[in-house]
């Protein structure tokens, strides 16, 4: 996240305003408004040894703003995970009953 989406972030999350500078006139409007966010962690995975924050890589002034902050973890199954890509593909293919399961074996 860079810096300006931060620093806009924060006021809307504090202040319930959101400011406007356009064609040299500065306002600022009222944003009273929920905020629902979803992040992944670094490097993709999830590391259980850090904290929230140390995972989703953003700060705890922008972090403490949010009233409920939930964690939903894949626990890594690679049977599961096969029988759940197999059933997606066929969901969306025009063939479904031609469909044959993802072979891994001898393609590591």
């Amino acid at each position: 996240m860079d810096d300006n989406t931060r620093v806009i972030l924060h006021e809307a999350m504090e202040q319930q305003t959101v400011s406007v500078a356009k064609a040299g006139i500065i306002c600022s409007l009222n944003a009273r408004t929920a905020i629902l966010a979803a992040a992944n962690p670094v490097n993709s995975k999830y590391d259980p040894k850090l904290s929230v924050v140390e995972n989703i890589k953003l700060p705890p002034t922008l972090l403490s703003r949010f009233d409920l902050i939930y964690l939903v973890l894949d626990k890594q199954n690679e049977q599961s995970d096969r029988r759940l890509a197999n059933h997606i593909v066929s969901l969306y293919s025009n063939l479904a009953d031609d469909v044959k399961p993802v072979q891994t074996a001898g393609l590591d």
